[in-house]
């Protein structure tokens, strides 16, 4: 059944301010307690641009290192069982960073997570020593910790691959509501659930 514009709740910008201050306030309490200091804050574009930018400023630096990956979907086949494609490459940088930095990799909705993987393994490949903290305003239940991270922090969960029973959906208290965040296109992203590929302009 195709989906209608009246099925997602269109969050303001004030909401989005308030999760993404609880959200900054969970990172902080983490590095804090771990004595970790970040070194650069990653946004995987394009949905990791606008908490990237949150974050760079809520923890005062300039060094932001965007990356950006994309689904080219592939008609009839589970979007969530599709692989992304990385279409930038890191930028040069104009400043050292530690041997082992500390980054903050930035995302919105990772779904099962495949995309925050291949972000950290690309990071990873030209910082071989760096820790890598996620950080996620909302996040999928069947999105799993890799072991190459050193944390996984989340908003709220969510079950937008369908993995859980209504049951097993209370019991962790995942978030139901299908949010269409303040920058988004209904069509875009109703067609990244059904499966369809998105015709943008350019």
């Amino acid at each position: 059944m195709a989906l209608k514009e009246s099925d997602f709740t269109k969050m303001s910008w004030d909401e989005f301010g308030k999760r993404m201050d609880d959200l900054y306030e969970k990172v902080k309490d983490y590095l804090i307690k771990n004595n970790l200091k970040l070194s650069a804050i990653v946004p995987i574009l394009r949905e990791g641009g606008f908490p990237g930018i949150y974050f760079s400023f809520k923890f005062n630096t300039i060094k932001v290192i965007p990356i950006q990956f994309k689904y080219f979907l592939k008609k009839g086949v589970d979007p969530f069982e599709q692989t992304p494609t990385q279409i930038t490459e890191l930028p040069k940088l104009h400043y050292e960073l530690p041997e082992e930095p500390v980054i903050l990799l930035v995302d919105v909705l990772p779904g099962g997570g495949k995309t925050a993987r291949a972000a950290g393994r690309a990071f990873r490949k030209k910082f071989p020593k760096c820790k890598l903290v996620y950080a996620s305003m909302f996040k999928d239940c069947s999105f799993k910790k890799p072991d190459f991270f050193e944390a996984v922090i989340e908003g709220v969960l969510t079950d937008e691959t369908g993995k859980l029973s209504p049951e097993e959906q209370k019991k962790l208290g995942v978030e139901k509501t299908l949010w269409l965040l303040p920058w988004q296109r209904f069509k875009e992203e109703a067609a990244a659930l059904e499966g369809e590929e998105y015709q943008y302009d350019f």
